[in-house]
């Protein structure tokens, strides 16, 4: 059962179901969350776990994963899934694209003025763009309290410039000019707000991911490309 492969949780649960054979599995897929259902060939019970995010979105190893349903009926995993699975799913997914955007940003930071080779300043500014309306979402949405004035402001600068940024790739696209200029400049100026105020407002303590130490030397590139070279399903 190759599918196992890409189950996001390696658990004992889902990984003895390669001894037997499993007579039917299907993926679920919505909101760019895929979730591999079965039966586990014993008992009949109910197994869901979600599948690994696409390396082209987000790479979330080290970021734990959202632990597979073990039910008895369908609507029991189905009530399981809405209430338990989908929200683990996406928070670890928010602390991946957390850490990403820190990782990238304390790399441009940290490096000597000039080394930082133009495709890859390009491929981290894209990341950031790639995952900045999830942050903002995901900001807004919170934990229910009122955003104070500064956190609404620094929401509103980056809407402002996705729309703009969009807007330049039409032009682009119609032969017209668009630069990104401005983009690079409020990514490297505020970018490291925007995770604060993402941090501040969806992470608990207990799952706040840090911040990357400063180093002594110069951290290694990230890669460089958002749409890197992945294993495809």
């Amino acid at each position: 059962m190759h599918l196992l492969d890409w189950v996001w949780e390696a658990s004992p649960v889902l990984s003895a179901l390669s001894k037997y054979r499993t007579s039917c599995a299907a993926v679920l897929r919505g909101g760019g969350t895929e979730l591999l259902l079965t039966e586990r060939p014993w008992d009949g019970n109910y197994l869901v776990g979600t599948l690994l995010p696409s390396p082209d979105h987000v790479h979330v190893v080290g970021t734990g994963a959202p632990r597979t349903i073990i039910a008895t009926s369908a609507h029991g995993a189905a009530a399981d899934a809405r209430s338990r699975l989908l929200p683990e799913f996406e928070q670890l997914v928010l602390l991946a694209q957390l850490r990403e955007v820190q990782v990238d940003l304390h790399w441009v930071r940290d490096a000597e003025p000039g080394t930082v080779p133009t495709v890859d300043l390009d491929a981290a500014l894209d990341r950031f763009l790639t995952h900045a309306s999830c942050l903002i979402e995901a900001a807004r949405r919170g934990d229910g309290k009122p955003l104070a004035v500064p956190e609404t402001g620094v929401l509103v600068r980056f809407e402002i410039l996705l729309a703009r940024v969009q807007a330049d790739a039409v032009a682009r696209d119609n032969g017209e000019p668009g630069g990104m200029d401005e983009a690079m400049a409020l990514w490297l100026e505020s970018g490291e707000d925007l995770v604060d105020v993402v941090r501040a407002t969806t992470v608990g303590p207990a799952e706040e991911p840090s911040r990357p130490a400063i180093a002594t030397a110069t951290p290694p590139k990230p890669p460089t490309a958002v749409a890197a070279p992945g294993r495809t399903r």
